[in-house]
């Protein structure tokens, strides 16, 4: 009986070897299983990943001494749905190390001395299904390393001495988005200590003393015209933890930077000699780990400059003390006219009870007997400025 199946088992091999458009490596045992072609090379003492017949969907590389995945280790392995490299001592994964491995579905690299993954460590795996990364020595994942892994379902994390911060916040997210939920429960935090053995679905930016990005300052409309200046400044600063990164987008698309440019240390978008092609609008984003915000404006190109013209003017108006009364004023012109009030030839301050909307109209939420008098609407730009005046009766 044990000769018959040495027997089968050998024709097994030798019909596969003779199939493949490679020998079987030294020491490997090669079959065709009902998965496909495959290759098992389990406690043979390889210190690197040998060469492998392309026909391979799966491959047994357990139990090895393999210290690093090389860039060309596996390359031309475009059939390979399971790889298998547990029980190994790798330490490192160079970038592109799975570039063309498209079809892979199941990756094993459980018990090995990975110390940290980042967003090239698993790049081209768009259809792997599954991960086992537990039992290494993970202290660090970048949030972006499983961007390409859209059809992950179920990731494996568990034993690592993980180091829970802010930057772990996302992880903590995408982990609760996985379908297979169940099987990301027993990844926990090693540090700090007050979240040790803490399960990363259940963090939260509190547990981790974090906070979402907040506006200091916000990117303002600017007009330009066929005098440009030199420069052309869109300022924009915020506040968080971690301190928030400012990147630009223009026309919803990511800014490169160049001699043109510029993204200065404070997070300020400056122009150099701003002209036509700028015309489009500019949107700062603030991001960090427990979140984002994004604040836009435009900078507007005029061939040439025209004085304010009103559209909308003020009227003699009479209100009921306590009610509240709104004087109209809006107009355009080329750059576009900035709109100012006063009262009595006396400059008004906004306030909690009078506004200067966006359309130019000022607004008195609570009239008052001391809000009687004349008021003025002035518009301006750098052609020149004009005046509208309107009288307030409070009853």
């Amino acid at each position: 009986m044990m000769a018959e199946c040495f027997y089968t088992l050998s024709l097994i091999f030798i019909l596969f070897v003779c199939s493949s458009s490679s020998t079987c490596p030294e020491h490997c045992l090669c079959y065709s299983a009902s998965e496909g072609p495959s290759v098992r090379c389990i406690n043979q003492g390889f210190n690197t990943i040998p060469v492998i017949p392309p026909s391979t969907v799966v491959l047994d590389l357990r139990f090895n001494s393999i210290q690093r995945i090389g860039e060309d280790d596996l390359q031309g392995l475009t059939n390979l749905k399971t790889l298998l490299l547990n029980g190994n001592n790798i330490s490192h994964i160079e970038p592109g190390a799975f570039t063309g491995l498209g079809n892979l579905k199941y990756l094993y690299l459980k018990d090995n001395f990975l110390k940290s993954l980042n967003s090239e460590t698993f790049f081209g795996l768009s259809s792997l299904n599954q991960l086992y990364l537990h039992n290494n020595k993970i202290e660090y994942i970048g949030s972006r390393t499983f961007q390409d892994l859209g059809a992950l379902e179920s990731l494996l994390l568990e034993r690592n001495p993980l180091h829970c911060t802010c930057d772990l916040l996302w992880l903590s997210r995408f982990l609760r988005k996985l379908k297979q939920i169940n099987s990301t429960k027993k990844s926990t935090c090693s540090t700090p200590s007050h979240l040790e053995h803490r399960t990363l679905v259940s963090l939260t930016p509190e547990d981790l003393n974090c906070s979402e990005p907040k506006f200091i300052k916000i990117p303002l409309d600017i007009v330009i015209s066929f005098r440009p200046p030199s420069r052309a400044y869109f300022y924009c600063q915020a506040s968080g933890h971690p301190t928030p990164t400012i990147t630009w987008l223009k026309n919803r698309v990511q800014l490169d930077t160049d001699e043109h440019y510029v993204i200065l240390d404070d997070g300020t978008l400056e122009i150099h000699q701003p002209g036509k092609d700028d015309e489009a609008t500019y949107h700062c984003l603030a991001r960090n780990s427990a979140g984002q915000k994004v604040s836009g404006a435009r900078l507007m190109y005029y061939e040439e400059e025209v004085a304010p013209k009103f559209i909308d003017t003020p009227e003699d108006t009479q209100v009921v003390e306590g009610n509240a009364v709104m004087l109209k004023c809006s107009s355009q012109g080329i750059p576009n006219p900035t709109i100012t009030w006063s009262r009595n030839s006396h400059r008004l301050t906004p306030s909690r009870r009078i506004r200067i909307l966006k359309s130019g109209a000022l607004q008195i939420s609570e009239a008052r007997r001391r809000d009687h008098g004349q008021y003025t609407c002035r518009a301006q730009n750098k052609v020149g400025y004009i005046t509208r005046s309107a009288r307030l009766v409070i009853k």
